[in-house]
């Protein structure tokens, strides 16, 4: 098992991450925590685990909505499973759908409103 600690100081943020890479040599298992769960005494309550139980490799997506620490735990799929596994995570600002205070000079992926009729 091999744990990460991921930091998420803004919000909202869509955090994933993904082993599935040639690296990877072993069925694996990502979960993702808000406490450590090594300080639980055992796994503890993940907030989100391992969304392709499919495939060797794992895929996980969990959208923040405050400043937040996680951890991230890379877990071989049973008991004395292990070997090399690549690992990706992104963190990426989520639009809101706050309205902006300026309009956008040029198109943009944040979402736009409306204007009420007159």
């Amino acid at each position: 098992d091999k744990l990460y600690l991921v930091a998420l100081p803004t919000v909202p943020t869509t955090l994933s991450a993904t082993t599935c890479f040639r690296e990877t040599d072993f069925i694996t298992e990502l979960w993702l925590f808000e406490d450590c769960p090594a300080r639980l005494g055992g796994p503890g309550v993940p907030v989100v685990a391992n969304q392709s139980s499919d495939f060797f490799c794992s895929v996980l997506t969990h959208e923040a909505r405050e400043p937040h620490s996680f951890w991230l735990l890379v877990k071989g799929n049973s008991e004395g499973e292990e070997g090399s596994f690549g690992l990706s995570l992104d963190c990426a600002a989520s639009p809101s759908a706050e309205p902006s205070a300026q309009p956008a000079i040029s198109p943009s992926p944040a979402p736009t409103t409306v204007p009420p009729a007159p």
